[in-house]
């Protein structure tokens, strides 16, 4: 066996890496990516405070505010869209008509990506999906190209809100909208609600959201309470039928009250047409309560 040339070690070890080889280049370098910045556009200016909301791009951002967007959003992306579009409604794709509707639109679309957890980044790809032919076009037309052929002039989720508010709608249309839709001695307001954030409200409720509620009419003195049957309530449990229906009397009192139920909706299925039945028919015990 020949010597060993120097500096290699021992015969055993010739052709292998030394025992004293750094360690970064035993182990792959791991790669760190630099996110994006959230940038806020600029925002559409409007006379009336009342509209401010609805033409705040803002107003229709996410709760999932991340702005990476790589090779693994992009695997999942058409799962994510499935899951939107189960929460968004099927076949509710908008087409830019009526203009106006893009409010509704918006916040449809924001609500749906909400339910799903989906980022900025994903719903930027993804709104284009939720609308269709003359609209989709429109979109894609200012949307960067996927091989950067073409910078776009949106590149952001916030730029595409402001793009589609600006595109389709403006403070005079709304507010010439809402003057001929309004009935008599209702006002518009920016209360949000599951549809949309512009809605007819009375002067009363536009007053209790600044805060200036007007005294309001004392409750009936007079309220004319049903009739109990109390051939089958024993006699030592009368006063507390009477004490019960004195404490309930409201229910009485001709006006109608208010629910403060959770805000929902019901997804048809695709095709399903409304029942219509004829009215069941009473009993026919007079004075029933």
């Amino acid at each position: 066996m020949g010597e060993v040339p120097p500096g290699t070690g021992s015969a055993d070890a010739v052709g292998t890496e030394s025992d004293e080889e750094p360690l970064a280049r035993q182990a792959p370098e791991i790669v760190r990516e630099t996110f994006p910045t959230r940038e806020v556009p600029a925002k559409i200016v409007v006379n009336n405070p009342m509209f401010r909301d609805v033409f705040d791009c803002e107003s229709y951002s996410l709760v999932n505010k991340s702005l990476t967007y790589g090779s693994r959003e992009a695997h999942t992306l058409g799962r994510r869209k499935k899951d939107v579009a189960q929460s968004f409604g099927v076949r509710s794709e908008w087409d830019g008509t009526p203009p106006l509707k893009v409010f509704q639109f918006l916040r449809k679309f924001a609500k749906a990506c909400d339910d799903n957890d989906v980022s900025e980044a994903e719903a930027f790809f993804m709104l284009q999906d939720f609308t269709k032919e003359p609209l989709r076009s429109e979109v894609m037309s200012v949307m960067p190209s996927r091989h950067g052929g073409n910078p776009g002039e949106v590149n952001s989720y916030l730029e595409l809100i402001n793009w589609m508010l600006r595109y389709h709608a403006d403070e005079a249309s709304l507010a010439a909208q809402t003057r001929t839709h309004l009935p008599k001695g209702m006002k518009i307001a920016s209360i949000s609600t599951l549809e949309g954030n512009v809605i007819a409200v009375t002067q009363q409720q536009l007053d209790e959201v600044k805060g200036e509620v007007p005294p309001r009419p004392g409750p009936r003195t007079e309220v004319k309470l049903p009739t109990v049957h109390r051939e089958n309530v024993p006699a030592e449990l009368h006063q507390r039928l009477d004490e019960l229906i004195q404490k309930h009397h409201k229910l009485w009192d001709g006006d109608l009250g208010l629910i403060k139920a959770t805000e929902h909706r019901i997804v048809l299925k695709p095709g399903a047409k409304p029942v219509r039945l004829s009215p069941y028919r009473m009993g026919s015990i007079p004075d029933m309560h």
